[in-house]
């Protein structure tokens, strides 16, 4: 019986699904699959992402490291999405 029960409480914590992040930036792109985030240290590492960018508003949307729902999604000047790349992973920009 208490397998059961840990089975249960096993199953039921691997269904909850955590809703992601929303964050409104701005990013100008270093270079490929490289986009700076303007005002910070912070580069977000993307996957074959081919936009390109120059202080373009974004919206990084992130869920947790290594998720395939993380995404960088950019905007037009209207605000709505012209496009979104997979995000690989968050870097911090070297101070050296």
């Amino acid at each position: 019986m208490r397998y059961k029960l840990l089975l249960a409480v096993f199953l039921i914590s691997i269904s909850a699904k955590a809703e992601p992040d929303y964050y409104r930036l701005q990013v100008t792109r270093d270079e490929s699959n490289l986009y700076d985030v303007d005002g910070s240290k912070l580069v977000i590492q993307t996957s074959m992402c081919f936009e390109y960018a120059i202080r373009d508003p974004a919206v990084l949307v992130w869920e947790h490291p290594g998720s395939w729902d993380n995404k960088l999604v950019f905007l037009d000047r209207e605000g709505k999405s012209k496009g979104s790349c997979r995000v690989k992973r968050l870097l911090a920009e070297s101070s050296l």
